[in-house]
């Protein structure tokens, strides 16, 4: 099998990099406004960064969090558009489309729980200390 050529792709240009920027906010945008997970995501975002402010965390334990939450986002943000499409393609329940969801959303999942040990490994100690003073 041969493979063919590619034409040359047009060069970008700025109005090309602002029509990608509009239809990603676009894209995020619907996802806040019609996704319940992104808006928990939200909470949980401003809390893990009001964890961090208040626990003084260490620049890699930063970048280790925001990673982590984009991460989560990112897949959600595919979870989404991949039930679109299923919705799109395949409107009645069908096996398969199930299986495309529910793998999609055991990802998000994944990452989820991923994040979750590692910030109770990263913030624990110092919680239970700070509760344990309390008293």
């Amino acid at each position: 099998m041969e493979l063919k050529e590619k034409p040359m792709r047009n060069k970008i240009t700025l109005k090309k990099y602002t029509n990608g920027l509009k239809y990603a906010m676009s894209g995020l945008k619907n996802a806040y406004q019609n996704e319940q997970s992104m808006t928990l995501h939200l909470i949980t975002t401003i809390f893990i960064f009001t964890l961090c402010i208040l626990l003084k965390v260490s620049p890699l334990q930063w970048a280790v969090s925001i990673l982590l939450l984009g991460l989560i986002a990112g897949m959600e943000l595919i979870n989404t558009s991949l039930e679109a499409v299923i919705d799109l393609i395949c409107p009645k329940i069908h096996p398969l489309a199930k299986v495309g969801k529910d793998t999609a959303s055991a990802a998000v999942g994944f990452f989820s729980c991923l994040a979750f040990v590692f910030w109770c490994i990263m913030f624990g100690p110092d919680i239970i200390n700070i509760v344990g003073n309390m008293f």
